[in-house]
């Protein structure tokens, strides 16, 4: 499993671009989205709420919205890590890296409300670039950091087509007129992209699929080890089995999952020292390498452990882990998000091993109906552990009038005239 996301130009680089102005629509895709009908307030034009958008760079302003940023978490149409109030602000504090990151945010007032007080309906942290794959054309597009795993917005379920129309609208009349907007790897099956492939359909937006893969996805079977018995080949399932037994030739091999008891920061000095010793830590790309880094993770586990959202699993040899992984649980729904093993002890597989006992431990978890693995597509491990794909999709839209839609047509054209060059060999006379 991939101990960072994947570059987001790793799902730009998918070829067969397809520019639609009514739907999105993409075999597979296009099924795993099925939007769900609009609401039909929507449809009638009749909703008294008046919609405003405020937009803040300092993380210090955005702090006094917590309260309201929480409320709006417990009532979003899923949760969205990236832009929940714990994981967004000490990825300001500390500064990930991003360029001109600023938070979008979408209040929703109801004019015959006694109270009238505006409510926070919606949370986009955006980040700008000034071309696209060489065109002059502006992006603004939801941030994806480093450590990014589900960069979707944070939605209020009630008004969540109006919320996400009036962020639309936002960048229509504020920014240039070649502004695209751009949305880097969502889940096809994701209540979001369901919520984004209704709105452009009824706003009657461009849009153009960049990028579209399938990665490791887990689902549980019946039982544990219906699903063990699921995957890889009988040859993988034998030498997964004789690496644990050889392992424990060498002392007493335990599994353990952190328990809301326990003291998390010892969970994680563990991962942070294990992850230092091996390539990364050589690299330098490790958490104990980068004190900003290190702080934020410190910061969000702390978080994920007071809300009760934090899994973490170990393999350990005579106590001392051997491997180690940090999950972050999102009812009904989880995350993979980092894992850390003994490259010293390799040959045995300690990472898989712990791999295996993730899955046997996520069928007794519940509440837990699906964990995304974040991986690259293709995987050598997690597409073999893991039985389930989900499509991702990289989406870019023209929000305003004709010269974002100008822009967004000349891509493909642009794709294409790039593959003509590099397939046409030159000439030697």
């Amino acid at each position: 499993m991939s101990t960072a996301r994947t570059s987001p130009a790793a799902g730009e680089s998918k070829d067969g671009e397809t520019a639609t102005t009514a739907h999105i629509d993409r075999g597979d895709v296009a099924r795993a989205a099925s939007p769900a009908p609009s609401p039909s307030k929507q449809r009638s034009g009749q909703d008294p709420r008046r919609f405003t958008v405020r937009v803040l760079s300092d993380w210090r302003e955005l702090e006094s919205l917590k309260p309201e940023w929480e409320d709006l978490a417990e009532n979003a149409i899923e949760l969205a890590p990236c832009a929940e109030a714990w994981m967004l602000l000490p990825a300001l504090r500390h500064g990930l890296p991003g360029d001109t990151v600023r938070v979008v945010l979408v209040f929703g007032s109801d004019e015959k409300s006694q109270e009238g007080r505006a409510r926070l309906c919606g949370v986009f942290a955006v980040e700008e670039r000034a071309r696209y794959r060489g065109l002059p054309s502006r992006v603004i597009r939801l941030w994806n950091h480093l450590y990014s795993i589900f960069p979707a917005p944070l939605l209020r379920r009630d008004c969540a087509h109006e919320s996400l129309r009036a962020f639309l609208d936002w960048v229509a009349t504020t920014q240039p007129a070649h502004s695209l907007i751009q949305f880097l790897e969502l889940r096809a099956d994701s209540a979001f992209f369901r919520v984004l492939t209704e709105t452009v359909r009824h706003a009657g937006l461009t849009n153009l699929i960049v990028g579209a893969y399938a990665r490791a996805f887990f689902r549980p079977k019946s039982d544990t080890e219906r699903y063990l018995q699921s995957i890889g080949t009988p040859h993988h399932r034998h030498e997964w089995k004789r690496q644990e037994r050889r392992l424990s030739e060498k002392g007493n091999l335990t599994y353990a999952s952190y328990d809301p008891s326990q003291d998390a920061q010892q969970w994680l000095d563990e991962f942070i020292e294990l992850e230092a010793s091996g390539w990364k830590g050589k690299a330098g790309s490790a958490f104990r390498c980068n004190p900003a880094h290190r702080a934020w993770l410190e910061e969000i586990v702390r978080s994920l452990a007071d809300r009760g959202r934090l899994m973490m699993l170990a393999l350990r040899l005579d106590g001392k882990p051997v491997a180690i992984r940090i999950n972050i649980l999102a009812p009904p729904g989880s995350y993979a998000f980092k894992i850390a093993y003994d490259e010293r002890l390799s040959k045995f597989s300690p990472g898989v091993l712990l791999e295996l006992e993730n899955i046997r431990r996520l069928h007794g978890l519940p509440g837990i109906e699906w964990m995304d693995s974040v991986a690259a597509p293709d995987h050598p491990l997690m597409d073999r552990v893991w039985s389930d794909r989900t499509a991702i999709v990289s989406l870019l839209i023209a929000p305003g009038p004709f010269l974002g839609k100008l822009f967004l047509a000349a891509i493909p054209l642009l794709r294409l005239l790039r593959r003509i060059a590099v397939d046409t060999p030159p000439d030697n006379r």
